[in-house]
């Protein structure tokens, strides 16, 4: 059956074999929360994935080999309620990926005017985590340092 709405199979693949990537707003959050578990795992990858790029990524999705999000418990994400954006908006905002059974299911049919307005949301977030990139790794490793509230 082709077409329809996304309903995650809570399979976990993307969990383990997407670069999980993060917005200004996901950092802003986990360090107002004093999420330091969350920020122990934050990095800034310079040149990734392309030269002359760069962004705050869970890091061992995102190092070579990819290994799987450390949040990631059976098939479930143990930080659901704050997850990441690019979390929380999957499918939207990602290109087509193969292996996922609830976008097979689908046919790869996504709603565009969702997929748009999450690309394009993600895409302002993450230029001011690049922009403001210094200032925010100042600010995660001093989160690092706090204890979960």
């Amino acid at each position: 059956m082709t077409g329809g709405k996304f309903v995650c199979q809570k399979c976990g693949k993307c969990c383990r074999e997407i670069p999980i990537n993060l917005c200004a707003s996901d950092i802003n959050r986990w360090l107002s929360q004093k999420r330091s578990d969350i920020l122990m795992e934050v990095s800034w990858i310079n040149n990734y994935p392309h030269a002359g790029t760069g962004g705050f990524y869970i890091a061992k999705t995102a190092f070579a080999p990819k290994q799987v999000c450390p949040f990631l418990v059976g098939n479930l994400c143990n930080i659901w309620d704050t997850r990441p954006r690019a979390c929380a908006d999957f499918p939207h905002g990602h290109s087509v990926w193969k292996g996922c059974p609830a976008w097979e299911k689908i046919g790869y049919a996504r709603d565009l005017k969702a997929d748009t307005r999450a690309r394009k949301i993600q895409h302002r977030d993450f230029k001011t985590a690049h922009e403001g990139r210094d200032y925010l790794v100042m600010r995660v490793i001093e989160g690092r340092r706090t204890s979960n509230g």
